[in-house]
């Protein structure tokens, strides 16, 4: 037997969550509208930790940049 594409869950949802759903999902279509929506917040929660990542690392590493910016400032104004 083969894997399928889905696979059937259950989900508890509060009653004002599932009239949300309800409103803005086509008849039918609740499960294509979840997925969409778990897909987007994972993404975005992704993206929120990599520009977290990428602040902490450049703050990790401001004053050696700034030393090595200010060594080629020196070199550069030499003729």
């Amino acid at each position: 037997m083969g894997m399928s594409a889905h696979q059937r869950v259950n989900v508890t949802l509060s009653r004002d969550t599932l009239r949300l759903l309800d409103r803005v999902a086509p008849k039918g279509a609740r499960s294509r509208v979840v997925d969409d929506a778990v897909r987007f917040f994972i993404e975005a929660h992704g993206r929120k930790k990599l520009a977290r990542l990428l602040r902490a690392g450049a703050r990790a590493r401001a004053a050696r940049d700034r030393a090595l910016a200010a060594e080629w400032f020196a070199l550069s104004d030499q003729p």
